[in-house]
């Protein structure tokens, strides 16, 4: 069966579902053709939001049904654990004469970053 979807932004678009597809199958049906995070994923059905466990006839889909879809912005959670991975591996500065990243010495006058150079 073909069902409509419309973003909270008036997108429309048509995905193809089985007849005993999930709630959360059809997420990732969203996802695969629109690349949209499935976590990302709220569908409601006249009114209501549909739980993932669900299938399409116990949400009473039905062809050419019109569902929505709500977007929320999506962040990815591994951006502060690489960093908070990145800064673990890194070993402690102990004094200024460890410096070792051009970036670190731009925060440094010419004399000091010239004596940083020397140390």
């Amino acid at each position: 069966m073909d069902v409509i979807f419309e973003t909270q932004d008036g997108y429309k678009f048509e995905i193809e579902l089985g007849y005993w597809d999930t709630v959360l199958e059809i997420k990732q049906k969203i996802e695969k053709y629109q690349r949209i995070p499935v976590s990302t994923q709220t569908l409601v059905f006249q009114g209501n939001v549909l739980q993932d466990h669900l299938d399409i006839e116990q949400c009473a889909i039905l062809n050419h049904s019109l569902l929505k879809v709500f977007v929320a912005p999506y962040s990815n959670p591994n951006h502060n654990n690489d960093q908070m991975l990145q800064t673990e591996k890194s070993p402690p500065l102990n004094s200024a004469k460890e410096i070792v990243n051009v970036q670190d010495l731009a925060c440094y006058g010419e004399k000091q970053q010239e004596s940083l150079r020397r140390a």
